[in-house]
């Protein structure tokens, strides 16, 4: 083979390359096809299942609050308690 028809060769391989990824491109990538499907399975909730959602949430959310004050607390009333006991 000659220069010229290895260059064309290469050129015609990586123009077949090029059209196989932009049809990959156009496919749909597969976790797209898998929320897909969860939409479309998807359904509105019940009252039932709503409010226990929004009971399991909201109790969470008092429990992440509760602790937020905890420690708030003692990082604002522990040095001054402490460095009285130790006397610094």
């Amino acid at each position: 083979m000659e220069l010229s028809e290895l260059s064309w060769d290469r050129i015609r391989t990586g123009t077949e390359r090029g059209e196989a990824k932009a049809a990959a491109l156009l496919t749909r990538p597969s976790w797209v096809q898998k929320w897909a499907r969860v939409l479309r399975m998807a359904r509105k909730p019940t009252m039932p299942e709503f409010m226990a959602v929004c009971r399991t949430a909201f109790i969470g959310m008092i429990i992440i609050g509760g602790i937020g004050v905890i420690v708030f607390s003692i990082f604002l009333y522990a040095p001054p308690y402490l460095s009285d006991v130790l006397g610094l």
